[in-house]
């Protein structure tokens, strides 16, 4: 007997192991992967190959411009990128009030779509709670009470920490915000989706970091600014300026005086607010440039009345009259009108340089007596007309100042002769708030101001714009040194600037790079034969030069971190900033949402129920169905943003669930096949005697209780056998 049972009960096992495997082929357990799908063989966080030997200082150099301290932790493991990640802003009235951090995290995550960073499927993004967060997240935050660094207190610094609770950004302000993202997207590119563990702390030596375009001489269109903001920003540069009067040309549509305007192209105002717009995206700042009193030679053909005047009376054809009361109201009014038209930006430059070469004729000639006569006669008899010259620089400076813009000026233009005993200095002093472009000592005139004579006159906002490193110009003649015509002043300029410049060295003119009168640097492109090369041709012929700058501009020891070759390699990957194209416009994308805690039981359960149900119970057309909406609900959970739509899906799946059709049966339905929403998956309304709509169904064995049902019967032969032993003690 005892030999009996124990077979039986092996018969039972073995059965129920084959029981189990027809179980889980039946929908309630899947532990094989599709055909299709990789297994990957490294898990969060650990190493792979290509990362191991990477030091902080490697790590710097895969962003451009290179940041400056990237500190790998300890256990140097790796966060990755995928398309779980979410752009996450904390769900508090502070940050769901901020519109402007929202506009650059939805820019942001455009720009990652368009790259396919880390897929081709759009970046989440979302107001989220502390306890909504996840490992896989980026979150992005603002601190502006407190000093990012003790480094630096620019609002330009942020802090990327990456650890095994996922990627946080703390930045000083939400342009900073926009620039640890950059950062990301640099080594997304660079280094495989994956950031390092360890902390980013990054930040600007060199405030403002721009580009000059002389878009006056030569007609430069809206999308070719526009490309060059998006592009700006990519590599962390601020600020762009807009050069629209020359002698060659006046660019910008104007109403004060339409005369004036170039009709071989021009901007219309609407076009200039799309810039406008666009910049204030992409954290650039504009700065209108209209020069005078010289640079106004175009101006001067259709108003000939206000050139200068010389002894003899005749007018100039180059230089503004700054002794013609009406001359300087005219100038005003364009003045007035293009600071309405470039309301909201900061600064305006207003030029002050190369009025006429003040070391020979004709000025020394026929235009210098009059100028003396006018500062004698008008400001005092010590004044000369260094002073006539001042004081209309002074005069449009506030003029633009009193309308909200901090004015700019070329350094050529004042302080002339400060170490020339011929004659009286310069006696009228300059306004403290004229920042200066320092572009040139001009060697062949030893009467141009040096730097120090700015520092010791108490200017505090100079700018290096060093000629001889960061001119770009469409020049009348072809050097003969190998250059294009098209050119800078040195070959391989983009090396020398790399390598060679730092902050403080302006032209002719050393100080220490740190000192705290370099409120910044400038590129600066000029077309003094227009028609020599297109725009498309000057976009290639700075892109080096643009890219060695930005780095070398916010991290001065960029070229300490990664050599020339290196730094090359990398931009090469970069490539260009997302819909560089001109014309073209990045991915629409969703915006921002809030992050709402939604109830997926009853879907989770209808689920749980379908997953439960046997083909072989249903007709294929029906179960079909079922198992497209199953799989579209299941792939539901986790990416809806309201509870609506799971509200729909609820229905769609108890609808394709009713609608199941069991085999045989012609008459639609087969309700006692189907469990009803009180039952548990797996469990069944079992038909009574005699029902006729369920004809056609087997009945039910039991075994599809799987094996947990078997396990039961084994048990109750085993309580058996245990009383019948107990029973019979002689049984051996």
């Amino acid at each position: 007997m005892k030999r009996i049972l124990v077979s039986a009960l092996s018969a039972l096992m073995i059965l129920s192991t084959f029981t189990n495997v027809t179980y889980a082929n039946g929908n309630e357990v899947d532990i094989v992967p599709e055909k299709n799908e990789k297994l990957s063989v490294v898990k969060e966080g650990e190493n792979n190959l290509d990362n191991l030997n990477l030091t902080g200082e490697k790590l710097s150099s895969l962003v451009l411009p290179i940041v400056q301290s990237y500190e790998v932790a300890e256990n140097s493991q790796n966060w990755t990128m995928d398309e779980t990640t979410r752009f996450v802003i904390p769900n508090t009235e502070e940050y769901l009030n901020n519109s402007r951090l929202k506009e650059i995290v939805e820019l942001v995550s455009a720009e990652f779509l368009a790259k396919q960073i880390p897929t081709a499927k759009e970046i989440n993004k979302v107001y989220a709670l502390d306890s909504q967060i996840t490992s896989k997240d980026i979150v992005i935050t603002l601190d502006k009470e407190n000093q990012i660094t003790e480094k630096s207190s620019s609002d330009e610094a942020y802090k990327i920490e990456i650890n095994e609770s996922g990627v946080k950004i703390i930045a000083a302000s939400e342009n900073s915000a926009m620039y640890a993202l950059r950062t990301i997207q640099h080594l997304m590119i660079t280094n495989n989706n994956k950031l390092v563990y360890g902390t980013i702390v990054d930040y600007p030596n060199v405030a403002e970091r721009r580009v000059h375009v002389d878009m006056a001489r030569k007609y430069i269109s809206k999308d070719w600014i526009i490309q060059h903001i998006r592009q700006l920003s990519y590599f962390k540069m601020n600020t762009i300026q807009l050069h629209f009067s020359e002698n060659l040309g006046f660019r910008i549509e104007s109403d004060f005086d339409p005369a004036i305007v170039s009709q071989d192209g021009y901007l219309t105002k609407e076009e200039v607010r799309e810039i406008l717009a666009e910049a204030k995206k992409y954290g650039i700042k504009v700065i209108p440039s209209l020069d005078t009193p010289g640079h106004v030679e175009h101006i001067l053909k259709v108003h000939p009345e206000f050139g200068q005047v010389d002894k003899n009376g005749n007018k100039s054809k180059v230089a503004l009259d700054v002794t013609n009361p009406d001359a300087i109201t005219y100038i005003k009014g364009l003045y007035k009108e293009y600071m309405d038209l470039f309301e909201g930006c900061t600064d305006f430059h207003i030029g002050g340089d190369e009025y006429m070469e003040f070391d020979r004729p004709p000025f020394t000639t026929e235009y210098k007596e009059v100028l003396d006569n006018y500062a004698k006669e008008n400001l005092g008899a010590e004044y000369t007309w260094k002073d006539t010259m001042a004081n209309y620089i002074n005069d449009i400076a506030a003029f633009v100042y009193e309308g909200g813009f901090k004015p700019r000026i070329w350094n050529d233009g004042i302080y002339y002769g400060e170490n020339d005993n011929t004659e009286n200095k310069q006696q009228i002093k300059m306004h403290d708030y004229i920042g200066i472009d320092f572009w040139s000592q001009m060697g062949w005139n030893p009467s141009i101001a040096r730097l120090n004579t700015f520092i010791e006159k108490g200017h505090k906002d100079i700018y290096n714009v060093n000629a001889s490193y960061f001119y770009y110009v469409l020049r009348p003649s072809k050097p003969d040194d190998g250059r294009e015509q098209h050119s800078f002043d040195y070959l391989d300029q983009d090396v020398r600037i790399y390598n060679d410049w730092t902050p403080g060295q302006f032209q002719s003119n050393t100080i220490d790079d740190n000192s705290e009168v370099i409120k910044g640097t400038s590129l600066a492109i000029w077309c003094d034969k227009p028609d020599l090369v297109t725009e498309d041709v000057i976009t290639e012929d700075i892109s080096k030069e643009l890219r060695s700058l930005a780095s070398k501009a916010w991290n001065t020891s960029s070229n300490k971190i990664a050599d020339i070759n290196e730094f090359k390699e990398n931009y090469k990957k970069l490539g260009n900033v997302a819909a560089f194209e001109k014309g073209t416009s990045l991915p629409e994308v969703q915006p921002v949402k809030e992050l709402v805690e939604l109830n997926y039981d009853e879907l989770n359960k209808l689920i749980e129920k379908a997953e439960g149900l046997k083909a072989e119970d249903y007709t294929e057309e029906s179960f079909g169905n079922l198992n497209k909406v199953l799989e579209e609900a299941k792939s539901l959970i986790g990416t809806v943003d309201s509870q609506e739509e799971i509200n729909s899906m609820v229905n769609k799946l108890n609808d394709a669930i009713n609608n199941l059709e069991g085999k045989g049966n012609g008459n639609g339905n087969s309700s006692g096949n189907v469990p009803n929403s009180s039952e548990k998956p797996g469990t069944s309304n079992k038909p009574g005697k005699g029902d006729s709509n369920n004809s056609g169904v087997l009945p039910q064995t039991g075994i599809e209780s799987g094996p947990w049902g078997i396990i039961a019967i084994a048990s109750i032969i085993l309580g058996a056998l245990l009383i019948y032993r107990r029973g019979n003690k002689t049984i051996v």
